[in-house]
């Protein structure tokens, strides 16, 4: 949530609240005001009540328990229990991750460009990469992650040298062939991936 967000979400409340105080204050010590609200709300009142006085009483009380049924059902639907499962299963389809979705997308159009977003982008292939050796191999996390910076895997040399852009870890691609690795490295890390 933002400042802003926050900021507004502190001020309404106080905001509603000076006002009503306000206004109690007004119409209890300034009698013009209090005239000219107070006395065309009295002077309904009092038609709505000559209006229905011809009215039997037991239709009054059947159209007052109508009124307020309908208030209760209405109050029932909101009830906060009853909108959780809706938000639970919403948040359960989005993505966890939606910013890091976003920087990497970022850092794909910017390769061709900078070489912080080729390093950024190999690094979260590694992470990739360390995970399904990991998961397939059936190595804790370290030594998956040894047998990719060593260069023991993969056994294709266009990954290898993918892999070897980071820092420390040689030349690795071309900057003009970047994208093309990566989207050959992906295809490499999905045929890997489906052989689990």
């Amino acid at each position: 949530m933002t400042t802003w967000n926050r900021l507004v979400r502190f001020a309404l409340p106080v905001g509603v609240l000076a006002i009503v105080v306000a206004l109690t204050l007004l119409l209890l010590y300034h009698a013009p005001v209090r005239r000219a609200i107070l006395e065309p709300v009295t002077w309904m009142i009092n038609d709505v009540r000559r209006a229905l006085a011809p009215l039997p009483q037991a239709l009054l009380w059947a159209i007052g328990l109508l009124i307020g049924c309908a208030v209760l059902l209405a109050s029932w639907r909101r009830l906060p229990g009853e909108t959780e499962p809706k938000r639970a299963r919403w948040t359960a389809v989005r993505p966890h991750n939606t910013n890091a979705i976003a920087g990497l997308a970022r850092d794909l159009e910017r390769s061709p460009r900078h070489h912080v977003s080729r390093v950024r982008i190999v690094r979260e292939l590694s992470v990739l990469a360390v995970r399904l050796i990991a998961r397939r191999e059936g190595l804790p996390l370290e030594e998956a992650r040894k047998l990719l910076i060593s260069g023991q895997w993969p056994d294709d040399p266009r990954v290898q040298e993918l892999f070897a852009t980071r820092p420390g870890g040689g030349p690795g691609v071309p900057k003009q062939r970047f994208l093309e690795a990566v989207a050959h490295t992906l295809a490499h890390l999905e045929r890997y991936h489906q052989e689990v």
